[in-house]
């Protein structure tokens, strides 16, 4: 059963984990497992692997699942509880998301960051360059799902201990791997989308793409097995950089037919091409 972290922005892999572990190396030939780009963790917890490395460059969105990893998961409960019953935050009331919006922007902290996405557009994860949460109402809440959420805290909690957090940039991270990056480690990327607009971690362009890219190639040569996560094509905008790169380098390329749509009544606008490429 697939394992659903409690962070519900667009773009994570809950969906994706059957194919994606169906095509993971099998834990005997890859006893170790790194995610690079670590994100909501949905991958991370599903890894079958006993040494793994959650990785994630955003310090807000790294706080959040350090918390979910490490504190008792009752206790985030309780606190997602308080805060949405002391500020009445519903999936219609905007006035009162955005009075909260207002504390949030201010104390920064990982509960209140999390409280935040859960009742915003398209559970978004988004920080201004300040560092400030900015993220607009979005019909959503948690009245109701107290229950469901528990079950998630506890299963990700479980799932997720024993695993190294790290709060770097991937070349950092992959640098300090060293000798371990090797055939028994099994690294999977999911890096921000070149072709998908706007982006969670800043403006990720063309220089990001090829330097990642060039990271690949690295690999292969020191025969380290990977799987990247990417989108091809989004609405007008076409990776054409990843497909010719993918005819080359990857051995294998996936289409797991996932349109991804942002909650605004528009899902055919912003459908997208996502793919799985393996060097394996």
């Amino acid at each position: 059963m697939t394992v659903i972290s409690p962070i519900r922005y667009q773009g994570n892999k809950r969906s994706l984990i059957p194919i994606i572990l169906e095509n993971t190396p099998p834990v005997k030939d890859c006893p170790r497992m790194v995610d690079v780009f670590g994100g909501s963790a949905t991958v991370c917890a599903n890894m079958p692997q006993k040494f793994r490395v959650y990785n994630e460059l955003s310090p807000q969105v790294y706080e959040i699942v350090k918390m979910l990893v490490e504190q008792d998961p009752k206790k985030t409960l309780g606190q997602v509880k308080r805060l949405v019953r002391h500020w009445c935050l519903t999936n219609s009331n905007e006035e009162n998301y955005d009075a909260f919006r207002t504390v949030v922007q201010k104390k920064r902290t990982a509960i209140l960051h999390y409280v935040a996405h859960r009742h915003a557009h398209s559970n978004m994860l988004r920080f201004n360059q300040q560092g400030v949460y900015n993220v607009g109402f979005g019909d959503r809440g948690l009245i109701g799902k107290f229950d469901e959420l528990e079950h998630e805290l506890t299963s990700f909690h479980q799932h997720m201990q024993g695993v190294h957090l790290t709060n770097m940039k991937y070349g950092k991270l992959l640098s300090r791997l060293g000798n371990q990056l090797d055939c028994n480690t099994f690294c999977y990327f999911d890096p921000p989308y070149l072709a998908s607009g706007a982006m969670q971690y800043g403006k990720w362009t063309e220089a990001n793409e090829r330097n990642l890219l060039a990271t690949l190639e690295q690999l292969n040569r020191l025969g380290v097995p990977w799987m990247l996560s990417n989108v091809i094509e989004h609405r007008e905008f076409s990776n054409d950089l990843l497909k010719r790169w993918l005819k080359k380098h990857a051995t294998t390329v996936l289409y797991p037919n996932k349109s991804y749509a942002m909650n605004n009544g528009q899902s055919g606008s912003h459908s997208t091409i996502e793919i799985l490429a393996m060097n394996y």
